[in-house]
């Protein structure tokens, strides 16, 4: 405040945080299969394919859940 700048603080709620961390974890799996079948198996493509996989399983068991399906 001392500058004249203030900060306005915003809630997402928790149906968009799942969202994002939907589609977030889909292009971390999509990411990680593109890098498998261009470059060939790699440790560090195989975790983003797994970890992406995984957080898209999670994000859509929470949306369930939440009663959205």
């Amino acid at each position: 405040m001392e500058n004249g700048f203030q900060l306005e603080v915003f809630e997402i709620s928790k149906m968009a945080r799942v969202i994002i961390g939907l589609i977030g974890s889909l292009l971390l799996c999509i990411l990680g299969i593109y890098n498998i079948t261009t470059a060939g198996l790699s440790f560090i493509s195989i975790i983003f394919s797994l970890g992406g996989f995984v957080g898209f399983i999670g994000g859509i068991f929470e949306l369930r859940k939440m009663r959205v399906f």
